[in-house]
C-alpha cells in the first residue's frame, strides 16, 4: 500500500502519479505536460536550474530576445498539447503561426533566406533558394521538424540562417517527439569571442586545447611567412 511506504518514497510517488494521470489524459492521448511538470515536480528535483519550459526560456538564453523566446515556445507548447505527435510539420507550422498571430505578433512564414558569399548574392542563381519556415518579429528565426529524434543539422541549419539573416537567436523545434520539452533547441549566433568565454566556463580543458591549436597555426603561418620572406631575399 501506498501509504505503508517511507514517506520519502510517498513524496516522491505522489506526484509522479499525478503527471502520468495528466500526461495520459482520460483518453489515453499522450499530450504535453511541461507546464505540469513546472510547478508540481521540477520544485523537488530541479531547484535553481530547473529547464522545465514555460518559464525557463530567460535562463535558457538571457538575452533581449528572451522574452520572445519564451512566448513562441508557450505557443509551441500549446500546438503540441493540441495535436499530439505524428503529423508533417506543415500542421503544426500553421498552427504556430496563428497562435503567434493571435499575440499580435509580426510572423512570416516561409521566407527566403539570402545566400551571400563575400559581399556577393548567390540567391538569384538558385532556382530553390533555402527558405526560413517562420521569422517572428524580424528577430527569431524558427524552424520546425517533426521527426523521431534530434538531428544535429538541425541547428546547423538554423545557425546558417542567422549568420545569412545577421540575427542572434534561433530556435528548432521538433513536434514529432512525445514531449516538446525534447525537442527545444535554442540557437545562438555568437561570435568568436562569446564562444571562447562560453567554452572557458564551460569545458575549460577544451577550451584550452583550442586555445593551443589557435597558437600552434599561427606559429606555423609564421614561419611560413619568414620562409618565405627569406627566399625572396636576394
Amino acid at each position: 500500500m501506498l501509504f505503508a511506504r517511507p514517506w520519502w518514497q510517498i513524496y516522491c510517488v505522489v506526484p509522479w502519479i499525478h503527471v502520468c494521470r495528466r500526461h495520459h489524459g482520460e483518453n489515453g492521448v499522450h499530450g504535453d505536460t511541461e507546464i505540469d511538470l513546472e510547478f508540481k515536480y521540477s520544485a523537488h528535483h530541479q531547484t535553481g536550474s530547473r529547464k522545465v519550459i514555460g518559464k525557463m526560456t530567460a535562463e535558457a538564453y538571457n538575452g533581449p530576445e528572451s522574452e520572445l523566446t519564451g512566448t513562441i515556445i508557450k505557443c509551441a507548447i500549446e500546438v503540441h498539447r493540441h495535436f499530439g505527435c505524428g503529423l508533417k510539420e506543415e500542421a503544426y507550422e500553421t498552427a504556430l503561426c496563428w497562435e503567434l498571430r493571435q499575440l499580435g505578433l509580426k510572423v512570416e512564414r516561409q521566407k527566403a533566406c539570402p545566400v551571400i558569399y563575400k559581399g556577393m548574392d548567390l540567391s538569384h542563381e538558385n532556382e530553390h533558394p533555402r527558405r526560413i519556415d517562420i521569422l517572428v518579429e524580424d528577430r527569431v528565426v524558427v524552424e520546425c521538424k517533426a521527426l523521431p529524434s534530434n538531428e544535429y543539422v538541425f541547428k546547423a541549419q538554423c545557425l546558417t540562417y542567422l549568420k545569412m539573416l545577421q540575427l542572434r537567436v534561433g530556435l528548432v523545434l521538433n513536434f514529432g517527439l512525445p514531449t516538446l520539452k525534447a525537442g527545444i533547441q535554442h540557437v545562438i549566433n555568437e561570435t568568436k569571442e562569446e564562444y571562447l568565454d562560453r567554452l572557458k566556463r564551460e569545458q575549460p580543458a577544451t577550451y584550452r586545447s583550442v586555445i593551443e591549436e589557435e597558437e600552434q597555426a599561427v606559429s606555423q603561418i609564421g614561419e611560413v611567412g619568414i620562409e618565405k620572406r627569406a627566399s625572396t631575399t636576394p
